[in-house]
């Protein structure tokens, strides 16, 4: 079995916030339980995004993404490091490099196969659930296409989207599906005819993070440069020299040096981790939906969420647990994840040059 993850910062956003979100699911509306919709599905056309974290400020380091994302898992959190495990890095920096790396994961995903992959866990899926009593209808929706109500003729229709993205740690690979459900004679209801909504997410079991130096072992790589030149007398190209080495030293673990190692891994032997993190992912988001869709039940908001209580555990093996969100902006959605695995976020998703900006929906909770 694999593993998976939700983006939220519940912890992060104010109480007030939370309360005053209201559930992102929408129970499937009563007047179209009894009518199987006609179901299109798209994987999106935007590759294997990266999602990234940019503090606010003046500054950016891996102590600060990698220290406080790692922090959440089995409770150990990494402190201290901000501004000692790396230089100061301009804001920009970890958008260009999660653009950068989506750009380089682009020729590993083959969207045809993942299409394919969709088309068959949701056939498999929703022969199980109630509401399809026929073998479901399956229409591939086109890169680009609407999603408007008025872009479909069928009465209901199932809008079913696709996203992966690797996490700002790159530790794992995280399968978003996006569901909802349309009706254009509920036109006048107070969605405008959506009667259903979820989202559905999946992470991959976690690579092992890449080692990030803490203080004592940055000042032994200072002590070391220092130590070599000491006593000479330099000239100008070895000046440059050591202030080059000093620099790269007291930089620690910076996130570009962080990530190589973890885009090495995802990229070996053609990509086949990520593919088949990628179909393991689609099927296990698939089988939940089928499920959610059945689901009626009304969806629990919850006023104070701490580190522990941010969702429920609905199924649990030793390895692995399906969680739902009781607040925030995605209150009600599913998350299949690694036993243990931490409430984690994220500012944005880099995803390959092509994807207009317009066309990138916000799948993170933004940090505070």
């Amino acid at each position: 079995m694999k593993s998976v993850v939700i983006f939220s910062t519940l912890l992060l956003l104010p109480l007030s916030a939370l309360s005053a979100e209201p559930p992102y699911k929408e129970v499937m509306n009563e007047a179209v339980r009894a009518k199987q919709p006609v179901v299109y599905a798209r994987v999106a056309d935007h590759g294997f995004g990266i999602q990234y974290r940019r503090d606010s400020g003046t500054g950016f380091g891996v102590g600060n993404l990698v220290g406080g994302i790692l922090g959440g898992y089995n409770g150990a959190f990494i402190g201290g490091m901000s501004g000692v495990v790396a230089d100061k890095i301009a804001d920009t920096q970890p958008t260009e490099l999660a653009e950068k790396d989506a750009e380089a994961l682009s020729p590993f995903m083959d969207r045809a196969a993942a299409q394919h992959d969709l088309e068959v866990g949701l056939a498999e899926s929703l022969a199980t659930a109630p509401l399809f009593e026929m073998p479901a209808v399956l229409n591939a929706l086109p890169p680009g296409a609407s999603t408007g109500i008025e872009s479909f003729k069928e009465d209901p229709v199932l809008i079913v989207e696709l996203y992966a993205s690797l996490l700002t740690d790159y530790t794992g690979l995280q399968v978003t599906l996006l569901a909802q459900e349309l009706s254009p004679s509920a036109v006048d209801s107070p969605t405008s005819g959506r009667v259903y909504r979820n989202r559905i997410d999946y992470v991959s079991p976690l690579l092992t993070p890449t080692h990030i130096k803490d203080r004592a072992e940055i000042k032994a790589d200072v002590d070391a440069v220092k130590a070599k030149y000491k006593g000479r007398k330099l000239n100008a190209e070895e000046q440059k020299q050591m202030n080059e080495e000093l620099k790269d030293a007291k930089a620690g673990t910076t996130l570009e040096k962080y990530r190589l190692p973890l885009m090495e891994q995802w990229t070996a032997n053609d990509g086949v981790k990520l593919r088949e993190e990628l179909q393991i992912g689609t099927r296990i988001v698939t089988q939940l939906l089928a499920r959610d869709l059945m689901d009626y039940s009304a969806v629990e908001i919850r006023r104070e969420i701490g580190s522990k209580d941010w969702g429920t555990a609905r199924d649990s093996t030793m390895d692995r647990q399906v969680r739902v969100f009781f607040g925030g902006p995605f209150a009600g959605s599913l998350v299949s994840q690694p036993t243990g695995y931490g409430v984690r976020g994220c500012q944005g998703i880099g995803f390959k040059k092509t994807v207009p900006p317009a066309d990138i929906p916000k799948l993170c909770i933004i940090f505070r």
